[in-house]
């Protein structure tokens, strides 16, 4: 994992409000806004949703991410 993440970084997904293509053409703001509400879903299921077995281990509904190489953020 340290070699992948020397070389790549994880967001939260926003497929779900927007197409990668959507979001390159999107102005600052507009990104923003796109990934606050990415946040507010991922915090809502893991105020809700989710819960602890061991401290890495989540059980529930999953929290959508995409791995991409740095410094290629498109929430950066």
């Amino acid at each position: 994992m340290a070699v992948i993440f020397s070389t790549h970084s994880v967001e939260l997904a926003t497929n779900d409000y927007a197409s990668e293509e959507e979001v390159l053409k999107m102005d600052k703001e507009e990104r923003r806004n796109i990934w606050k509400m990415a946040k507010m879903e991922a915090e809502r299921k893991l105020k809700d949703e989710l819960g602890t077995v061991i401290t890495l281990q989540l059980r529930g509904k999953p929290i959508k991410v995409k791995v991409c190489e740095r410094g290629r953020e498109l929430f950066s």
